[in-house]
């Protein structure tokens, strides 16, 4: 997943103007003028020239009103509510590619539009009305069926094998990186031309988790999996709280596939890289079950025979150690501490062919089994 980060420019453009007369009819009715810029960092893909790749919202805090808009990275509005001359200008009208809104006092967020998984909690009652405010909004991630975990469906469309050890949280999407800024109590005036500077900040926290395999000469790996638990699935749009206790309650897990990033010889270096709304620890360092845990699954191979090699290990400490979030006491809920976390595991893993070619049950050769240790030989 490839992360979208960009810087944004949204320009408040005056609607009265000596040398623009179509503005003095805009005045009289008394709107302004909004039009978006965004200023992208780097290349961006055709997803992120999409047409609705962009939601702003507008809220005016007195005589409260809301606005909703989708733009693409240029900038240009999406055409709704659309009107040919001045004199046909309304509330929420959108001429010359420009949206006219009331002048007032506003709290303004722009961000990605959510991608596969992620909704945004009350949208729809912002934009019917005015009892559901900015502060009010929610991201939330959403459940998902093991069966419908992108990593779990291999390229023949049948699905990997899967334990499932940790049944009382759900699992939930995959989800990919967002990014957003806001704006707090700014004045949009009907005289003055104003350009609104947004500078974009992280809304998913990423999270990389690395690890090393070594092979005995005769063992191949295909593929490794691992489960990540403990991921928030709602927080608050416009701060870093998650909708989360000290418990870990309301949080959920979901499955990334791990990427080869080196190898040196037999020994493997694997990362795996995963987006969420923020990675919470566990309450017990020494828990199989629960948030901040992770389960891995190695698919090898030797001498025509596959066997999956797992083990669950608690993360929690190096979470913890990453400043992943932060508990406030007080509230009883967490912040994110740090957008971009990774774990400084030292996790190695040692594959002998031995291993592959034993008989067990299922074919899935345990790892947890007394005096493993997860940084050792195994």
């Amino acid at each position: 997943m490839k992360s979208r980060l960009y810087s944004f420019v949204v320009a408040i453009v005056a609607s009265a103007c000596s040398s623009m007369p179509i503005n003095d009819t805009v005045v009289k009715n008394e709107y302004a003028s909004v039009s978006f810029k965004y200023a992208n960092t780097g290349e961006t893909t055709e997803e992120d020239n999409a047409k609705d790749s962009i939601y702003c919202l507008l809220n005016r805090i007195q005589y409260t009103c809301h606005y909703f808009t989708k733009t693409d990275k240029n900038g240009v509005i999406e055409r709704k509510n659309e009107v040919a001359t001045p004199e046909e200008v309304t509330d929420g009208s959108l001429f010359e590619s420009k949206l006219y809104i009331k002048p007032g006092e506003y709290n303004i967020c722009a961000f990605d539009k959510p991608g596969k998984g992620v909704v945004v909690d009350s949208l729809v009652n912002f934009v019917s009305g005015t009892e559901v405010s900015l502060k009010d909004l929610l991201l939330r991630v959403e459940n998902r069926d093991m069966s419908q975990l992108e990593a779990l469906v291999n390229d023949d469309e049948t699905m990997s094998k899967w334990i499932d050890l940790n049944g009382a949280y759900p699992y939930i999407e995959n989800i990919d990186a967002m990014a957003y800024d806001i704006k707090k109590n700014f004045m949009i005036n009907s005289g003055n031309e104003t350009t609104l500077e947004f500078t974009p900040q992280n809304i998913t926290q990423k999270l990389v988790i690395p690890f090393q395999v070594t092979v005995e000469d005769g063992v191949t790996i295909s593929k490794a999996l691992m489960e990540v638990s403990g991921l928030a699935r709602r927080r608050y749009l416009l701060n870093d709280v998650l909708v989360s206790d000290y418990e870990g309650n309301d949080t959920g897990r979901t499955i990334a596939e791990a990427n080869l990033v080196n190898s040196e010889g037999n020994n493997l270096f694997y990362e795996v890289e995963l987006y969420s709304l923020g990675a919470i620890p566990n309450r017990l360092d020494a828990s199989s079950i629960g948030p901040g845990v992770a389960q891995l699954a190695i698919y090898a191979e030797a001498s025509g025979k596959s066997k999956i090699l797992r083990t669950t290990k608690n993360i929690s400490p190096f979470l913890r150690a990453a400043n992943s979030v932060v508990y406030d006491d007080v509230e009883d809920q967490y912040r994110i501490g740090n957008y971009d976390v990774r774990l400084e595991t030292n996790f190695r893993f040692m594959i002998t062919e031995e291993q592959v070619m034993s008989d067990t049950e299922d074919g899935v050769h345990e790892w947890d089994d007394e005096g493993n240790d997860m940084e050792g030989e195994i």
